[in-house]
């Protein structure tokens, strides 16, 4: 993906093992986790998350990540590595 700028993103984040990722506890705390690794200290970052299950059994959290400042996804892609990103419109 070009390095595209936008203040939202799309992110979908994979927990296939919750045992041996960056993010464990429960599914509550996985998210506590998620949303601390993405506004940090910032006062201009903000997001929704959720934590699925699929019917399949396959743990992956769903990510709307916000900023008031346009970045590029490279600084996204910075935080969460290894999720599927997408700029919203």
């Amino acid at each position: 993906m070009p390095d595209t700028v936008s203040k939202s993103w799309f992110a979908v984040l994979a927990l296939a093992n919750p045992e041996t990722s960056d993010y464990s506890g429960k599914p509550q705390e996985i998210c506590e986790q998620l949303r601390d690794a993405w506004v940090g200290t910032s006062d201009t970052r903000t997001g929704a998350w959720a934590y699925c299950i699929s019917k399949d059994g396959f743990h992956h959290a769903h990510m709307v990540l916000e900023d008031s400042k346009a970045m590029r996804f490279s600084a996204v892609k910075q935080v969460f590595g290894t999720a599927h990103i997408e700029a919203t419109k």
